[in-house]
Order: C-alpha cells, then sequence, then structure tokens
C-alpha cells in the first residue's frame, strides 16, 4: 500500500484521519516561477479542481477560478496546489518529553500529550493559461485552465531532424529530449533497457509524442507528472503482479458515497491482438497473443470465438523479444475494457498515476482489484472526490 506517513504522523493516524467523520480541510496555492522560485500564496483563488486522466497525453490538469492579481505573470509563472488537514491526535509519549518538572515525570511511565498541526498533500504544479476576465460583482474573474509541465513537450517541436543511435540507453535518450525542452525535474527510472535501432524522428513532430514512444520500446510507462511536477516514468509492470495501493470498501469506515456506478460491456472486448513491425530496409516482425485462459470472461475459450483487435504496427521497437512483451501489454490493457466502475469519495489526495485499488462494494458483480483510470479532486471543502475504475482482468 502507499505509505501515507509525513510530517510526524503515522501511516494509520492519517488513514484514520481521513475515514474520519469530523475533518477540518482547508486549500493552500502557492505561486512560483518558471524556476520553480517561490513568489508568495495567492489569496484569490475562489473554486477549481485538480484532474488526473491516464488515457490522454497531457495526463495532470487544473482550473482555477480567481479575482484579479496583478502579481500573476500568466506567461510564466505556475501554481502548486495543496490540501491540508488539521489533525489533533493524543499519542503516548515518554513522561520525560511531556513534562519539563521530574517530579510529574517520577509518578507515571507515560503519559497523554496533545499532538496537531496542518498536514499537506501536494496536487501538481500547473501552467496557466491567460484567459478573458469577466465582470463580476463589481470586481474581475479569470476562468484559468493549466496543465502540467509535459504540455511543454506537447507545444514544443523538433526544428531539426533528431537522431538516436543504437545502443543508447533508452533513459538517456529520453532524458536528452526533456533538456532540450528545459525540463530538468524528471525522475526517469533507471533500467537496462538500449535503443536496439537507430531512429530519427522529423522536424515538426511533437517532442512529447517522440518521447512516449521511446518510452513504448523500453517497455516504460507513458510520461506523467507527480504531485511535485516532476515528470516521471518507471518501468512498465502488469498490474496484475502489483499489490494494491488502496484499498476502498462500504463498511463502518467507508468514505463511499452512495450511488456507485458499474458499466460492463463484454461485446466488443477483443482476445486476439496482432503487432507488426514495419521498418522500410528491414523484414517486418509480427507478434501475436491470443488470450485463450479459460478463467477470463473475455477469452476465445469462455465466448467460443475469435475477436480479432486492428493491427497495430509500429517502428520503434528493438527486436522480436520486446514486440512479444509490447503485444501482452496491448492485449492486458484493451481486455481491461470491459468492467467499470465510477465512484465517489471523500477528499483522498494521494491518488497518482493509474493506482491499483482494491475495490469492495455492496453489490457490484465484479469487486476485487482495479486500475484507476482518472480521478478529480475539486478545491471544496466539502467536495467529493471523483474516481473512474477498471476491473483488472488476468488473461
Amino acid at each position: 500500500m502507499i505509505d501515507l506517513s509525513r510530517e510526524g504522523f503515522t501511516h494509520t493516524e492519517i488513514v484514520n484521519m481521513l475515514h474520519g467523520a469530523k475533518q477540518v480541510i482547508d486549500f493552500r496555492f502557492e505561486l512560483v516561477t518558471k524556476d520553480g522560485i517561490y513568489k508568495k500564496d495567492l489569496k484569490n483563488i475562489k473554486d477549481g479542481s485538480v484532474d488526473f486522466d491516464a488515457s490522454v497525453a497531457i495526463k495532470r490538469t487544473a482550473s482555477f477560478t480567481m479575482t484579479e492579481d496583478d502579481d500573476i505573470n500568466y506567461l510564466s509563472d505556475r501554481i502548486r496546489p495543496f490540501v491540508r488537514f488539521f489533525i489533533d491526535q493524543r499519542k503516548m509519549m515518554p513522561a520525560s518529553q511531556a513534562f519539563l518538572s521530574s517530579r510529574f515525570a517520577a509518578d507515571m511511565e507515560k503519559q497523554m500529550i496533545g499532538v496537531n498541526g496542518w498536514m499537506e498533500f501536494a496536487l501538481g504544479e500547473f501552467l496557466l493559461t491567460s484567459p478573458s476576465r469577466v465582470e463580476v460583482d463589481d470586481d474581475f474573474e479569470r476562468e484559468v485552465e493549466a496543465y502540467d509541465a509535459t504540455v511543454i513537450l506537447q507545444e514544443d517541436k523538433f526544428e531539426e531532424r533528431w537522431f538516436i543511435p543504437s545502443g543508447l540507453l533508452v533513459r538517456d535518450a529520453v532524458i536528452e529530449i526533456l533538456e532540450s525542452s528545459g525540463i530538468t525535474r524528471h525522475d526517469i527510472q533507471v533500467t537496462t533497457m538500449f535503443v536496439g535501432d537507430d531512429i530519427e524522428f522529423d522536424i515538426g513532430k511533437k517532442k512529447l509524442e517522440a518521447v512516449n514512444e521511446i518510452l513504448r520500446l523500453g517497455n516504460y510507462t507513458e510520461l506523467y507528472t507527480d504531485e511535485y511536477g516532476n515528470c516521471v516514468a518507471k518501468e512498465y509492470i502488469n498490474p496484475i503482479l502489483l499489490n494494491y495501493d488502496y484499498e476502498y470498501k462500504t463498511d463502518r469506515k467507508s468514505v463511499v458515497s452512495p450511488g456507485y456506478e458499474e458499466i460492463i460491456d463484454y461485446y466488443k472486448v477483443p482476445n486476439k491482438f496482432i503487432v507488426i513491425r514495419s521498418l522500410p530496409d528491414r523484414n517486418p516482425l509480427v507478434s501475436r497473443y491470443t488470450n485463450n485462459n479459460p478463467l477470463s470472461p473475455t477469452s476465445t475459450v469462455s465466448r467460443g470465438r475469435t475477436i480479432v483487435a486492428d493491427p497495430i504496427i509500429i517502428e520503434s521497437v528493438q527486436d522480436q523479444m520486446s514486440l512479444d512483451l509490447f503485444v501482452e501489454r496491448i492485449a492486458f490493457e484493451q481486455s481491461q475494457v470491459f468492467s467499470e466502475v465510477i465512484f465517489e469519495t471523500g477528499l483522498m489526495p494521494f491518488h497518482g498515476y493509474r493506482n491499483v485499488l482494491n475495490v469492495e462494494f455492496d453489490g457490484l458483480l465484479s469487486n476485487g482489484k482495479f486500475m484507476e483510470q482518472s480521478w478529480s479532486t475539486p478545491f471544496d471543502i466539502g467536495g467529493k472526490m471523483k474516481h473512474t475504475v477498471k476491473r483488472i482482468i488476468e488473461i
């Protein structure tokens, strides 16, 4: 599970607070320069949200409803939102630490003392758009759409042909492109995967597209940003093999709101997958994967027929083994669409990229292990966090 311990509070204490009936919640918004230098805390943000969608190119976005503030440079400044919880706990502490006077300490081994304070969760770092001003009640407001640092790569394109030689580590190839766009805060996991064949990207190609193609070549996740604004990519691991990060249950400690929705659609889920590597001067490589697992509800065995997905043609793969790994990944991801659950909770501000969740709700047809596709956290003290999760199916 995700370790939530921070700022002197244990994982269990924070979980109990998040699941507690009474909470003291606040939001804080830092204004920073493009270099990450703190300018001030903003007091003019009235509403908004942070949204994460793993299925799109720019995965972490935000919206802010704000009144005017002349200190904001919309062309270069960034906003870092935080959700804050006030914790008032009582902990068992050694008596010698609880009292200055040894006379009291001599009478007892331990004493209860109050431990309290604000604890924060970062929600990201966002580049701002420059929206029009709207007059509202003798003041001006802006509806600001904001994007994580991957928007820099989405809007930056190669100005000349970009060459990546064979033998270069995939990680190094990605970092070179990130830093060519001025992105120096990154966490690309170290692996031994390397570029098998020379790669060239044409003039005008978006750098984000190029980065994700290289990451796919090296069996990485797509590029995303974490809660601190760093650009991140990790080695891809089939979620079947992962332990769950957190669990949501409709029990007496539940934070799940009534009205969760379950969507089940088996009909269009394929069970045979084909990926082709096509290069001008090389013989094509083909990899096929058939889901014939009798325990899988969408397999050829269970359905009694074969449903072939549209073949995928790629260039950036180094050998047959890499192609086989890729087709297995495609087969897994395209098989997870038949069962989806949409639900709301209280604010649980530790979610990130495709968290694996254990979901056990009363009345669901498919309780068990799910992967989170998207989530949304409003800047609202009494607000609800929305989650969309897909059932993890072994194939």
